[in-house]
């Protein structure tokens, strides 16, 4: 007898295991990545990078997870803003006043790169308690 189509298949059968937690874990990611990053959340860089500065650009190795990481000019810059924790707002209003680009486009970059930054665990995004 041939495999079932899953169309057919009957309203108690639940897919496998792998491929229940493969889609839980894409959700996560995608409202991970759809999460919001407000103004005043404080920017915290983790421990656990190994870092060098080549050319202006930062080479950094990840010690817990052996990922190599090769930062541009402009996230070489953000990364040493953030040697101190600093909210998000600040690090925008110090990049307009260093870069000429639009308040929306640097912002938008900005978001882009924290969020790329906290999904690989190199920083954390705090909300501030008023």
């Amino acid at each position: 007898m041939g495999r079932l189509n899953p169309s057919t298949e009957s309203p108690g059968v639940r897919p496998p295991i792998s491929l229940r937690i493969a889609a839980a874990s894409a959700i996560a990611a995608v409202q991970e990545r759809d999460s919001i990053v407000a103004d005043d959340m404080l920017v915290l860089r983790r421990a656990g990078l190994i870092e060098a500065e080549v050319d202006g650009e930062l080479v950094a190795l990840h010690v817990d997870n052996g990922t190599c990481y090769g930062f541009n000019a402009t996230a070489t810059r953000i990364w040493g803003m953030i040697e101190e924790p600093k909210r998000v707002s600040e690090l925008r209003d110090a990049l307009l006043e260093e870069y000429d680009v639009p308040p929306d486009v640097c912002e938008a970059e900005l978001v882009d790169l924290l969020k790329d930054l906290e999904g690989d665990g190199l920083i954390e995004l705090r909300a501030v308690a008023d």
